[in-house]
């Protein structure tokens, strides 16, 4: 099968979107993060970034601007007046223009260095995503159910075998033509993971039908697990704060401490 990334990777461009809440420290520790071990080795060409009302105060949200700016000061940022985190993915990832783009949240942080070399082979055949590994991947890898149709090809960056399979917005590449699609079929009222699954009363089933026809590949950390982590999860345990499902959509809810 005919390859999408040309023979040389290192000069292949990508773009950057950047999904954001009012969450000035953890938005901080994301860029910092992927600033010392991503971002120098890829060709970037364009930053899409939103950053929704979604927690913290206006304030919050103008540090996170500023925060974006001093590491990508011709980034592209919306700032809506009202939150919605599906609206956001559409947007963004209808932007893309390079032939791939890395998509990232505010709340993860990556291990190692990441390289065109890890990535851009992953692209061939259905393949259309690339995830870096998550501790929610051993999970399922721990109860042997794969999120992933397996490719077979011996390389050390391969997914392991699903009935289907699955995309996600963590810490990702995708590939243009794949991102704008499922930004057209995106309903922005709903969760944009979960309109993506079979079962749930919300699911999406001209997106579920489009992504069931390509495939999404793994990128592992040396040691073959765990490449980021999610720091988002520590913050809501730590302020109290639960997602919850409100018809389709995702709402993050601050509760009373016990």
């Amino acid at each position: 099968m005919k390859p999408l990334h040309p023979p040389n990777w290192v000069n292949q461009t990508i773009d950057i979107t950047l999904v954001a809440g009012r969450r000035p420290a953890l938005l901080e520790r994301t860029l910092q993060s992927f600033s010392e071990l991503v971002f120098p080795n890829f060709q970037i060409s364009q930053i899409f970034a939103n950053i929704d009302p979604f927690m913290g105060v206006p304030e919050d949200g103008e540090k996170c601007r500023n925060i974006i700016l001093r590491h990508f000061p011709n980034a592209e940022i919306s700032m809506p007046e009202n939150p919605a985190f599906g609206l956001a993915v559409k947007n963004l990832w209808s932007k893309i223009s390079a032939p791939f783009a890395l998509h990232l949240e505010d709340d993860w942080i990556v291990l190692e260095n990441v390289t065109p070399q890890q990535v851009f082979p992953l692209f061939e055949g259905r393949v259309r995503m690339a995830t870096m590994f998550t501790p929610i991947e051993m999970k399922y890898r721990k109860f042997r159910r794969g999120r992933y149709k397996t490719i077979r090809k011996r390389i050390p960056y391969t997914p392991f075998r699903a009935k289907r399979p699955y995309f996600t917005l963590s810490p990702c590449f995708i590939e243009q033509t794949f991102a704008h699609e499922y930004a057209s079929l995106l309903n922005p009222d709903l969760d944009p993971e979960a309109q993506n699954y079979l079962r749930g009363q919300y699911y999406n089933r001209n997106l579920f039908n489009y992504c069931d026809r390509f495939q999404n590949a793994l990128i592992k950390a040396r040691n073959g697990f765990i490449l980021t982590v999610d720091i988002g999860r520590t913050y809501r345990d730590e302020n109290n704060i639960v997602k919850k499902n409100l018809n389709g959509g995702s709402i993050w809810v601050e509760q009373d401490p016990k």
